[in-house]
């Protein structure tokens, strides 16, 4: 009975507890304000951009994420940069400004959605 179970996991992609490949960060939009969580799978998200000689110590790695929040159409895009062990070397945006997870939870709070109101 297992077995079934865990296949039917396995297919319907839940994550395994513990088991969360995913690098957070949070941004603010320069239009609206509304504070965005992004995620960076570091297993899938990242490309590889090779160093010189074929050393893959000179290896870095690239995510370029677009993000658009819910209370307007503005575009962000940030550009993350990981060193040959996967771990943030630089990051950059155009659109907002990278904040604390701080800032995305009293965000959350301040616009949580009302009883009886239906969200976008």
């Amino acid at each position: 009975m297992n077995l079934f179970r865990n296949l039917a996991r396995a297919f319907a992609g839940a994550p395994k507890s513990g088991d969360d490949a995913g690098l957070y960060y949070y941004v603010r939009c320069a239009r609206c304000g509304e504070v965005i969580q992004v995620r960076i799978n570091r297993l899938n998200d990242l490309s590889v951009q090779y160093g010189e000689g074929g050393d893959s110590k000179s290896d870095t790695f690239h995510v370029h994420k677009v993000m658009v929040g819910q209370r307007c159409y503005n575009r962000i895009e940030a550009d993350f940069m990981f060193d040959n062990n996967r771990r943030l070397a630089n990051k950059q945006i155009i659109g907002g400004t990278f904040v604390e997870q701080s800032d995305y939870e009293a965000d959350q709070q301040q616009h949580k959605p009302t009883e009886g109101s239906t969200p976008r």
